[in-house]
């Protein structure tokens, strides 16, 4: 980053050897295409349905599965009878 720059630490940039003009521009152009546009979205479409995705053996969770489906068993009589 150039001297007395201001970032974040998730700022996106564009760092090339020499920062040469010619590559910077075919990097800046390739970058703003609608082609390249897509696949970023396609990625990040990935990475949050895999972010979401979170497998938990039986158990893991701080409650059975047979004490679970006794608690959710019971919840149809509560809530008819009152």
């Amino acid at each position: 980053m150039p001297s007395r720059c201001i970032f974040g630490s998730k700022g996106p940039a564009i760092l090339v050897p020499n920062n040469d003009a010619d590559n910077l521009l075919v990097l800046l152009a390739i970058t703003n295409s609608f082609a390249f546009l897509s696949l970023v979205e396609v990625q990040l479409a990935a990475a949050d349905a895999a972010a979401r995705v979170s497998v938990h053996p039986p158990g893991s969770v701080g409650v059975s599965p047979a004490e679970m489906a006794a608690k959710m068993a019971a919840l149809p009589r509560k809530s008819g009878g009152e």
